[in-house]
């Protein structure tokens, strides 16, 4: 069963170490389970507090994450080096394109669209910097 802390996400600070043991007679209040059948899908967002129990099995455990959110709204830095950025088809690096609408410089406005990423020679957003 995954673990988690409903409402958790909201928070705007660290969770609570009194809050983060999964061991018996150790567990918050606060903490709730989730199961679901083999092969079925749990969608979260990924600053809600959670996590999964200690594996006990023989068999590997699998997890797949897909983290579906627009560059500019994700918790973690990202880092893709630019061996593995210029690696990707163009449209691939479309995702990776500079995280704005519209550019009310011109008229009309240029808009920050997939086909115009792939039609053009911009680069894609600079990941492997340094802050």
């Amino acid at each position: 069963a995954t673990h988690f802390i409903p409402g958790s996400h909201k928070a705007n600070f660290p969770m609570h170490a009194d809050h983060m043991s999964l061991e018996e007679g150790e567990q918050s209040e606060f903490l709730t389970s989730y199961d679901c059948p083999a092969g079925s899908a749990v969608f979260f967002t990924e600053n809600l507090c959670h996590a999964g129990p200690p594996w006990k099995r023989d068999t590997p455990r699998v997890a797949i994450l897909n983290a579906y959110s627009h560059l500019a709204t994700h918790w973690h830095r990202l880092k893709v080096t630019p061996e593995v950025m210029s690696g990707l088809p163009r449209e691939k690096q479309a995702y990776f394109r500079e995280p704005w609408i519209a550019d009310f410089r011109s008229s009309p406005a240029t808009h920050n669209t997939f086909e115009r990423f792939m039609e053009g020679g911009e680069p894609p957003v600079d990941t492997d910097n340094e802050p």
